[in-house]
């Protein structure tokens, strides 16, 4: 149940790491680094469509746009800064 801005703060993230997620090679992993949410309007309990987008893509530096809809009208935006490190990096 959605209950808490929370909730759509670590949705936005998810949906922002797995887009950056997606542009790293098969050695590298993603680390969120920072992560602006603004909350536009209340989210009703139901269906939330989620859409996000590459604004630029460095060498270890991705940053992604996200958004979160419900009924047509955004319910939250997020960009995300994400850094692509080597998976057997420690």
């Amino acid at each position: 149940m959605l209950d808490t801005v929370t909730d759509l703060a670590a949705m936005l993230d998810d949906l922002t790491a797995s887009l950056a997620n997606a542009t790293a090679t098969r050695d590298e992993r993603c680390a969120t680094l920072d992560l602006h949410t603004s909350f536009l309007r209340p989210a009703k309990v139901g269906t939330i469509q989620a859409s996000a987008r590459v604004l630029r893509r460095g060498r270890e530096i991705v940053q992604v746009a996200g958004e979160l809809s419900q009924d047509g009208k955004p319910v939250a935006t997020a960009t995300a800064t994400c850094m692509l490190v080597r998976a057997d990096r420690r």
